[in-house]
């Protein structure tokens, strides 16, 4: 779906859905209530956000991951595998599986470190650990209550930050703030931080500052058609328009899109009538059929952490 333009503040739509809101905290406190939390011997860093939507958790485990191999740790990430049809526990391999086997965001991750999908984690935790894991990273888990976390990472846009504050479905909140931050042991905010994020952390939150660099050099000066299926797309858009590359034209699709045959002759015949190039962010890439990959070039992006020296203390918390 795509991101509600509501959902970044106060509409008359938030109070219809308002009803509804409540009905998913039930259900949230109810699904919390019955799950039971298994603990592990390694330490378990949890990467997720409050809000529903790309709030920069893929790119934020991909740096953390990155990070911790610098130092010397054998990290494996653990994912749901959203958007995936793969049933069990299975280890990604970008070169076997697609989209539709483990989902989008597996496959990025996985050219990192090893990453698992299953959807119940504790299942793939186990694997990782049997097969070398000092560390796991699970990957979107600050909903998931089956695994006992030693630390937490918020990872949240600056300029969005937790949209108009209310619950699902009259908000963007995939739980109530105070008690999602509460949880909070590290904050990455992405980009500027216009919506006073670090004000409303708790005092003990280390908050560092994340950069999302997007590689378009190589496109300047290039006419360019730009398409994404992701939360915020006008944010990849804005980003190729500020390269140096002259975007002609560009098309939203919803986050996790699955692109149809007639879909792909459309991007590849509007491609030619504006005698560009087709360019598209890496997750969508992975989901392309291979007859708009050829035609397509995948921008490259990453996420650039200042200050994670800062979060070595954290690595004996266990």
């Amino acid at each position: 779906m795509r991101t509600p333009d509501f959902w970044s503040h106060r509409h008359v739509f938030t109070w219809l859905l308002l009803p509804f809101s409540w009905l998913y905290f039930v259900g949230m406190r109810l699904h919390r209530l019955i799950c039971s939390r298994q603990d592990f011997d390694v330490p378990v860093w949890c990467i997720g956000n409050l809000v529903a939507g790309g709030g920069g958790k893929t790119p934020t485990v991909i740096a953390l991951a990155q990070w911790l191999q610098q130092l010397g740790y054998t990290p494996h990430i653990i994912s749901r595998g959203y958007g995936g049809h793969y049933q069990g526990v299975m280890r990604v391999d970008p070169t076997l599986h697609s989209a539709e086997d483990v989902g989008d965001e597996p496959l990025l991750l996985a050219r990192t470190a090893p990453c698992w999908v299953s959807h119940h984690r504790p299942n793939a935790a186990k694997k990782a650990i049997a097969e070398g894991a000092n560390i796991l990273l699970l990957d979107d888990g600050m909903q998931n209550h089956t695994i006992k976390k030693d630390v937490q990472v918020l990872a949240v846009y600056g300029s969005y930050g937790f949209g108009n504050h209310w619950l699902l479905p009259a908000g963007p909140l995939r739980e109530p703030l105070e008690g999602g931050l509460k949880r909070v042991d590290v904050a990455v905010i992405i980009g500027d931080d216009s919506k006073g994020v670090r004000d409303a952390l708790l005092p003990h939150t280390i908050t560092v500052k994340g950069k999302l660099e997007i590689d378009a050099s190589s496109l300047s000066g290039q006419r360019v058609l730009a398409f994404a299926g992701i939360a915020h797309p006008e944010r990849f858009f804005a980003a190729i328009d500020a390269s140096g590359a002259e975007l002609v034209h560009h098309v939203e699709f919803a986050d996790h899109h699955p692109y149809s045959k007639q879909e792909c002759q459309q991007l590849i015949h509007s491609a030619d009538r504006h005698n560009a190039q087709l360019i598209t962010t890496e997750k969508d890439y992975v989901r392309l059929p291979d007859e708009l990959k050829e035609h397509t070039l995948p921008v490259p992006a990453k996420l650039v952490i200042a200050g994670l020296d800062e979060l070595q203390s954290l690595l004996g918390k266990q």
